[in-house]
Formats: C-alpha cells, sequence, structure tokens
C-alpha cells in the first residue's frame, strides 16, 4: 500500500483515469459517492501514470450526470497530493491512438469461385492551508482547484473521518465505509472533492495529482461500491521501458476466437471472458511503445489565442473567440460563458443551451442590458483549465520515451487486491495494429462473398472460417467459443519474460487443425445428422472428419458432387443462352 493512485471508470456517471479502462457517460461513483440511496453505477476507469522527478502523476479522467449537488469523489493517496486540472480531449487522443485495431487482409485467393451479384466482401481494413484538526481526524489540505473544492483527511477512525466528510458537504454512504477502512487502518490520507456552488455537472474535468511514490497503484478495492459488473479499466503509463502489472497475471487472448471479419468487435468480450479464466484478474497489453506514437498536435497549447479572448469587448466576440477551447464539451463551454455573461433578466427563462449558443440572436439584449465581460478573470480561467494542463502533458510525454496501455474488465467481487505496476526493459513492444492474413478458398458452389477463408493471426494460430457467414467469424467443424478466451496467462516482474502460468498454444493448434480437413458440400446438398445426403435450397455443409460416415459416403459424395457441378454448368449454359 506503499504507492497508490485512485481511478474512475467512464462508462457510467464517473470515470477517473488513473489506471483502469474504458469510457462513456458515466454513471458511477466507485471512488465517487453521491447522496441517492444508492451509488451510481461506474461502468468505465480512465488513468494515465507518469514519474516527474520523485514525484508519481496521475491523470484520472471523471465522468458523472446528474445533479451537481449529489457528486462526490474520495480516493485514497499515498501522501498529501497536488492537484490540478487535466484535459479531456487528451484522453480521447490516447484512446485512439493506442485503442487495438484488428484487421482481416485476404492475401490471395485459392481455385475459382462462381461469378456473384454482390462485391466481394472486404472488412475495412493551490497553495496549502495551515492544517487544523478534530478528534481523531486531521486536515492535511484544503483547496479549489478548477471547478471542485478539495480537501485531504488523515485519521485513525472511521466514523469521525465520515461524519467530518458528511458535515462538509461530501455525500459518503453506510456501503462505503467497510471499503474505506483498509486504506485508514493503513494511515492512508484520503482526497475528497466536491463541485463549487457555482459550478454544475457540465463542468467536471480531469483532476491531475502529484504525490510521493515509487510505483503506480490503483485502489482498486474502493472502486468496488459502486463498479458495474465487468467494469473497464484503461491504464496508460509512461516511463522509460514496457509498464507491468507486478500482482496480477498478464494475459494474451486466443486470437481465433476473434471477429476479425468484424474489426474485433467481440474484443471486450474476449477480454472478459480470458479474465475470468485468468482468475478474474489480470491485464492484457493493447499498446506499448514509442511514446511519440500518440500525437499531441491537435493539443499543442498554440493552437488556442488566448490574446483574441483578451481583446474581446463585447459578450458576442468574447464568446466566440472562447468557443475554440470547448470543441470537445459544450457543457463546459455553456458553464464558462454562464459565469462571465449575466443572462438579462427579461430573457431569464430561456433555457441555457439555447441562449449561450445562440448569443448573437440576443446581441441588441446584451447591449441594452449593459451586459460587460471580466475579461482578466476569464483569461485566467481558461490559462488554468485549458492552456496549462496540455502544456504538463506535452512535458511528460518529452519526457518519457515510452507508452504503454493496458486494459481490463472486472467486477466488484473481483475487486479484492489494489494492482500494483512496474516496468521490465526486457519485454517486447506491442503494436495496436493487429492484421490477420487470409487465403480465400474457392470453388464453384461458391461466390468469393461467402467462400471459406483459412485465417492466420498475428500469434501464429492458423484455422479455416466456414463458408456463408461473411458477417460472423465461424470457424469450420468447431464451436469458437468452446475454445480457451485466454491463449497465455504468465506472471511477469521487473526483468525476464516472467512465468507462464498457463499455455493453450499447443492446445489450440491440435484443436483448430479440425477446421483445416473440412470438406465442402455443393452448395445445394447438405448432410443430415445420420450422414444422409439431402438437398436443400441454396445452403452449404462443412463435413466434420471426426463424424460418423457411413460405409458408402465415399462414393456417394462423390456422385453428388459431380452431380452438383453437371447442374451449376447447366444452369450457366442456360444464363448465358
Amino acid at each position: 500500500m506503499k504507492t497508490l493512485v485512485k481511478l474512475g471508470l467512464l462508462s457510467s456517471l464517473l470515470v477517473p483515469a488513473s489506471t483502469l479502462m474504458l469510457p462513456q457517460t458515466a454513471k458511477a461513483c466507485g471512488g465517487f459517492f453521491c447522496s441517492a440511496q444508492q451509488p451510481v453505477d461506474q461502468a468505465a476507469e480512465r488513468i494515465l501514470f507518469a514519474k516527474d522527478g520523485d514525484e508519481m502523476v496521475a491523470h484520472v479522467q471523471i465522468q458523472y450526470t446528474g445533479p451537481s449537488e449529489n457528486f462526490s469523489w474520495i480516493v485514497p493517496v499515498p501522501t498529501v497530493p497536488k492537484l490540478s486540472i487535466g484535459s479531456d480531449a487528451f484522453f480521447q487522443t490516447l484512446r485512439t491512438a493506442t485503442r487495438p485495431s484488428f484487421n482481416l487482409n485476404i492475401e490471395r485467393t485459392e481455385g475459382t469461385c462462381q461469378p456473384s451479384p454482390m462485391q466481394t466482401f472486404s472488412p475495412s481494413a493551490a497553495p496549502t492551508a495551515q492544517a487544523t484538526s478534530v478528534p481523531s481526524v486531521s486536515v492535511l489540505a484544503q483547496e479549489q482547484v478548477g471547478p471542485f473544492e478539495s480537501v485531504v483527511l488523515q485519521g485513525d477512525n472511521l466514523e469521525t473521518i465520515t461524519t467530518w466528510l458528511t458535515e462538509n458537504g461530501y455525500d459518503v454512504q453506510a456501503n462505503v465505509q467497510p471499503k474505506l477502512q483498509p486504506y485508514i487502518d493503513n494511515k492512508m490520507p484520503l482526497l475528497a472533492l466536491k463541485l463549487k456552488k457555482d459550478r454544475g455537472a457540465g463542468d467536471i474535468q480531469p483532476i491531475v495529482m502529484r504525490y510521493k511514490a515509487d510505483k503506480p497503484m490503483i485502489p482498486i478495492q474502493l472502486t468496488a461500491v459502486a463498479a458495474t459488473p465487468d467494469m473497464d479499466v484503461q491504464l496508460w503509463i509512461l516511463g522509460e521501458h514496457r509498464a507491468i502489472p507486478t500482482n496480477y497475471p498478464h494475459v494474451k487472448i486466443n486470437e481465433a476466437r476473434l471477429n476479425w471479419q468484424q474489426q474485433g468487435n467481440n474484443y471486450r468480450q474476449l477480454v472478459t471472458d480470458a479474465m475470468n479464466e485468468a482468475g478474474g484478474r489480470g491485464f492484457v497489453t493493447d499498446f506499448a511503445g514509442d511514446s511519440n506514437s500518440v500525437s499531441l498536435s491537435s493539443l499543442d497549447p498554440q493552437n488556442f489565442n488566448l490574446s483574441a479572448v483578451q481583446q474581446a469587448t463585447e459578450p458576442v466576440a468574447f464568446a466566440d473567440a472562447a468557443r475554440s477551447f470547448f470543441n470537445n464539451s459544450n457543457d463546459q463551454y455553456i458553464g464558462f460563458l454562464k459565469r462571465y455573461i449575466a443572462k438579462p433578466g427579461l430573457l431569464a427563462e430561456i433555457a441555457d443551451s439555447d441562449f449561450y449558443n445562440n448569443l448573437r440572436v440576443y446581441k441588441t439584449a446584451l447591449e441594452k442590458a449593459e451586459v460587460s465581460v471580466n475579461i482578466a478573470a476569464a483569461v485566467q480561467e481558461l490559462r488554468e483549465t485549458q492552456i496549462q494542463p496540455l502544456e504538463e502533458i506535452q512535458k511528460l510525454f518529452q519526457a518519457h520515451p515510452y507508452l504503454t496501455a493496458m486494459y481490463t474488465t472486472l467486477s466488484p467481487e473481483e475487486m479484492t487486491q489494489d494492482p500494483v505496476f512496474d516496468f521490465n526493459p526486457d519485454l517486447a513492444t506491442v503494436s495496436s495494429q493487429r492484421t490477420a492474413t487470409g487465403v480465400r478458398l474457392c470453388s464453384p458452389e461458391y461466390s468469393e462473398f461467402n467462400a471459406p477463408v483459412r485465417v492466420t493471426t498475428p500469434s501464429g494460430l492458423t484455422y479455416t472460417l466456414a463458408p456463408n457467414n461473411p458477417f460472423q467469424d465461424q470457424i469450420a467443424n468447431l464451436e469458437s467459443n468452446s475454445l480457451p478466451a485466454a491463449m497465455v496467462i504468465q506472471s511477469v516482474s521487473a526483468q525476464g519474460q516472467g512465468q507462464i502460468l498457463k499455455d493453450e498454444t499447443q492446445n489450440l493448434n491440435t484443436r483448430l487443425a479440425a477446421s483445416n480437413t473440412f470438406k465442402a458440400i455443393p452448395a445445394n446438398v447438405v448432410t443430415s445428422p445420420s450422414g444422409e445426403i439431402t438437398t436443400t435450397g441454396s445452403s452449404c455443409a462443412c463435413h466434420s472428419p471426426n463424424a460418423t460416415r457411413p460405409v458408402s459416403e465415399g462414393s456417394g459424395e462423390a456422385a453428388a458432387y459431380i452431380l452438383g457441378l453437371i447442374g451449376f454448368w447447366g444452369w450457366k449454359r442456360r444464363r448465358q443462352k
């Protein structure tokens, strides 16, 4: 428990970006606590860690939708952190650059397929306040940062800590208390955030914490309070080498279960299944390599024109000049304008979104009301909440040549151990661009659209996709979901290649071999479960080599195949006439 950083998720209501993974609108707390009778479900958590001298820097993305008075976020920290504001746009850029992509590249075609009327299916590719105290509770720091009010508490009594927080407007529910106790027992300070009285949920930005620590760590046990089942945890770590989990297994997925033809649209479920096979906990590596792979050009502070805001002399011009600072969040833009452009009394009933997004319509009313703007305060806010976060991000990436992106899904019952991370210089890079190669196996009964495809994955697994399934990767002769989801489960440390805990590679190669020996039957002929050949409209069957075959099947199948070919060519000649 020496090093830690609280994370959040971002798929429900709240989402911190400490070390866990994945995004959307968050409804959750998990480290976040709400005043409702039940905590809001937290569906994802995003966190970036980086070392800066002897300090650990943690960018945590928070996403929350709900009444601002209900927002409260609590996270254990190893030491009193220095706080600042982060950037939502940065997390969007980071996710886009490191999210795995899965493409199937058909390298060649063997045989000749029948003409198809359809085109060939081809997948696209502050200064710290003086400490005060109450019995058993010490207020180590108290400040305002961006849209938040914050406090850092330390004490040895759970009841007095929760009483202090509740009396000071921080929501702590009864079911949260058992999750806080282990951190209190370990003398860890607790950082709590709430929104300022004049701020709404749309003003929420990522929080940046700097604190003394040697290694990144996520207090995931606290997240369990409001986490949804199989919650996404997205983690990025900057450093000199590839980052690894030290007390969670590292998992390599079975790529034969990926829907390659559908660009890996089942990746999340496959990772979840693989983690379950690893005992409920583990991480996959989505990317490991040069930190320059993340283009920060769109986040260059020079892209933002503060001087244009400084020179704005009236509300409409001010709003126009400030718009570019909020391209990623209209809610933040409206909240910003509300603080600096008062709505004239006669227009008080107009919805904020309608008024502030259409200020030109109300320009005359604003002039008559002599509405002015506190330009100096506005510029200062933009500098602190928009410009400085991007400057700090640029510095971090310039100082660290290596970036690792890891991902997992965790359910509340699996959040019993806080994951800790380290670096290993001996491990290879990992590309986020994954490409499998394919060979289309043509014959006259298939068009290129529905012909079987032999696939070789980046990890070297080879198998054949059954025909007539261009939108679903169905392995011939096999039920793909019967295959293990994890190919390799290993324990990794700060050096070496790690210890193999489970390796399914040989088993997978043996089982997948069956898919490469199937026998194609003409498009209008199938076999019944008993092995009898019957005709249908236009289906195809793949005969398992392991199925019980009647004595006469060899000759009968051959005859049926020849008859099918004769029928096909007869149809073709009639069509030509």
